[in-house]
């Protein structure tokens, strides 16, 4: 897969490598945002975000700007629902990750993995503990809809600032548009009464140093 722990795992068939790699991240848009999405404020990091892009000359990666993945929330949560009851018939679960493809380098498809673990210890070591998982989703969720945003990273040769700024905040609006989508599959799921619903759940970019709670 080239995207996950998971894929490591399986090359290697041994204990998968830290979750994160270097990866370039724009910290400082990044701090403007994170401080709303460790709060569960996605929307306004939202609207923060798309504010700064569209202060920016027009590109294609300003096509980001107005468009959720809300659309694929029961796929989501459906998706998770299968995850969580193929492991949990074995083994307890105790809490969830999700990780999103390393999306700037992997254009080809963009995707979620999902992680299981018997025990939960907490977000405030979870780059520790979240390498230790027991079982990892077979299949990955397929995100669609940014296929035109997945040709814009792969084509584009940056060559002005403008242009690395309008990328750096398409990034951020990426995450958290991808965590606006796991809060609302979330949610789906407390409505339905689905076990997964309840656990602590996790999530982050592959790559990417900054993990937040669901």
């Amino acid at each position: 897969m080239g995207r996950s722990i998971w894929a490591a795992h399986c090359v290697e068939q041994q204990l998968a490598p830290p979750l994160y790699s270097s990866r370039y991240v724009n910290f400082e848009f990044a701090k403007l945002l994170n401080s709303y999405l460790l709060r569960g404020e996605i929307a306004q990091a939202i609207e923060l975000a798309e504010n700064q892009l569209a202060a920016i000359p027009l590109s294609p990666f300003h096509q980001i700007a107005g468009r959720s993945l809300l659309d694929q929330t029961h796929t989501l949560c459906h998706w998770a629902d299968e995850f969580h009851r193929s492991v949990d018939v074995n083994q307890p679960v105790k809490a969830l990750y999700f990780e999103l493809t390393e999306f700037d380098v992997n254009t080809d498809e963009w995707a979620i993995d999902g992680f299981a673990y018997t025990a939960d210890y907490g977000l405030a070591t979870a780059e520790d503990w979240l390498p230790d998982y027991c079982a990892a989703s077979e299949n990955a969720l397929i995100l669609e809809g940014y296929e035109s945003l997945q040709e814009a990273f792969e084509e584009l040769e940056i060559e002005s600032d403008d242009l690395q700024n309008a990328r750096d905040w398409c990034e951020q609006l990426i995450i958290a548009r991808y965590m606006q989508l796991l809060q609302a599959a979330r949610t789906e799921a407390k409505r339905q009464g689905l076990a997964w619903a309840a656990l602590p759940a996790y999530c982050t970019e592959h790559g990417y140093d900054f993990i937040a709670s669901i």
